[in-house]
């Protein structure tokens, strides 16, 4: 192969390289932010390190347990577009936060939103915003897994064996264990799993969802609110 040819081959090998790296972008790990912690919460490394106290300068990421024991609380920001709060005793583990940017490393724009738990016990809180990039959160419990990838405003909670999802707005979808379809949970609905059937029913007639749905509000406003007094240390 002559000069030319061979510097024509490693200026297409080059380029096409490029044209790959900013078409599927670049994905890097992350880790969550602490918004606020009330009582005395902990963060369990499993296999990385050991149980400690969870504090505001904690980093929880990819194979940590938050535990949150007795009236204990935590906010997090899991990504910038994912905000939680955990409470009634849960275990909740991260399994994936992931940040997809384009190929320009310099540069703001984002392709996607990706982040993966799972939750032994308690109840969760979740806003969950798509904005102008891919966006997926999935929470998984022993009854199934819940999904997302709109704007979405929802509470879970497992325990005794059940899983119960409130969807305040947006969408979110629970696919029940050793099921193939999920089932949606449209806003201002509640689902419970196990059943045998789709045992969807509306959260005005049940007061334990309005209560929840009222607080979800709250929550939502409070966590928003702080994660904007952090947005300049939020993973982006």
């Amino acid at each position: 192969m002559s000069g030319a040819a061979l510097l024509r081959s490693l200026i297409l090998a080059a380029v096409s390289l490029l044209f790959e790296s900013c078409w599927h972008g670049t994905t890097r790990e992350v880790s969550s932010s602490i918004l606020f912690v009330d009582g005395q919460p902990a963060l369990d490394h499993g296999s990385r390190g050991k149980r400690l106290p969870l504090t505001a300068a904690s980093l929880p990421s990819r194979g940590d347990t938050i535990e949150t024991p007795g009236t204990s609380r935590v906010g997090l920001s899991l990504l910038p577009n994912l905000l939680v709060l955990v409470d009634r005793g849960p275990r909740m583990e991260i399994v994936r936060l992931t940040l997809t940017k384009d190929g320009n490393e310099t540069g703001p724009d984002m392709r996607g939103r990706f982040a993966e738990v799972k939750l032994s016990r308690g109840r969760m809180f979740v806003s969950h915003s798509q904005g102008d990039s891919s966006a997926r959160f999935s929470l998984t419990t022993a009854e199934g897994e819940l999904t997302t990838s709109s704007n979405a405003l929802f509470i879970i909670h497992s325990e005794q064996q059940k899983t119960r999802v409130t969807c305040a707005s947006g969408w979110v979808e629970f696919r029940p264990s050793g099921a193939t379809i999920a089932v949606q949970v449209p806003p201002g609905s509640v689902g419970q799993w196990p059943a045998p059937a789709s045992n969807l029913s509306k959260a005005e007639a049940d007061p334990v969802a309005q209560e929840d749905l009222q607080q979800a509000i709250e929550i939502e406003q409070e966590l928003r609110a702080l994660a904007m007094q952090r947005r300049n240390v939020l993973p982006r």
